[in-house]
């Protein structure tokens, strides 16, 4: 037969390790912010670096090499990969 001290022991138990888990999530949330920030800040700067190369390309349109075109392709998948990563830790 349950008693009701059983029951609170069990409740009690039970909150435990909610409490636990709680703590642990708690951390890794916290700790996914920052890499999620730092790898924002990068991407930011290789963002920064698209737009300027992009300009630079347009205006010299007819003198762009195919590499650097292929270049300016490349960080814009870097970028993409790097935005995946970050929507992966939420």
């Amino acid at each position: 037969m349950t008693t009701t001290e059983d029951i609170r022991e069990e409740f009690q138990g039970l909150v435990e390790r909610l409490e636990t888990q709680r703590d642990e999530i708690k951390v890794q949330v916290h700790l996914a912010n920052m890499e999620a920030h730092d790898e924002w800040r990068r991407l930011e700067t290789q963002w920064q670096q698209l737009q300027a190369k992009g300009k630079q390309l347009g205006k010299e349109a007819g003198r762009t090499s195919h590499e650097a075109f292929d270049s300016l392709l490349e960080l814009g998948h870097e970028l993409k990969e790097g935005y995946k990563r970050i929507g992966k830790l939420f």
